[in-house]
């Protein structure tokens, strides 16, 4: 009996964990990159940008000669 009290009491840590169920906390993994849309849509742009203006400006590239 007196085991079983030692189990259920709070021991004094009451809110220990009163910050799990703060706001700030509630949604951190429902977006946790939120700017890698973006980001990869902008890199995605800036990369094909990049090809087009050397395949304009230099020309196709080189063919590679075949290894035997």
């Amino acid at each position: 009996s007196r085991g079983n009290k030692v189990l259920t009491s709070n021991m004094g840590f009451r809110g220990q964990d009163a910050w799990r169920r703060h706001p700030l906390f509630q949604n951190l993994w429902k977006n946790p990159f939120p700017g890698i849309k973006p980001a990869i849509i902008v890199f995605s742009a800036y990369v094909a940008g990049e090809y087009a203006y050397k395949y304009i400006t230099l020309g196709p590239p080189p063919k590679k000669a075949a290894h035997h």
